[in-house]
């Protein structure tokens, strides 16, 4: 199921320090692979974005993408800050 926030909802969410996930889907020319980006508040304000991907090893008894093997484990660890988002939210 989708659910969707508006900017509002997104904007208290960061704010309370909680993380947004946005499921991209299969993005790469390797379709094992899943892709979603992770935003969260930094201490200084600033919006931090990681960029994670996860081989799909889905089952019917496997279904936990957060138990995927990580394409990129590094990538994972160094999120993108985008400063002045905060201003804008």
């Amino acid at each position: 199921m989708a659910r969707y926030l508006d900017h509002q909802t997104a904007k208290t969410y960061l704010n309370l320090g909680k993380t947004i996930e946005v499921f991209l889907g299969r993005i790469s020319d390797d379709q094992e692979i899943l892709t979603y980006l992770s935003l969260t508040r930094s201490d200084t304000g600033d919006i931090e974005v990681t960029c994670c991907e996860h081989y799909d090893e889905g089952s019917l008894d496997f279904v936990d993408l957060y138990e995927f093997s990580t394409v990129d484990p590094d990538r994972e660890s160094s999120p993108y800050l985008l400063p002045g988002i905060s201003m804008k939210l």
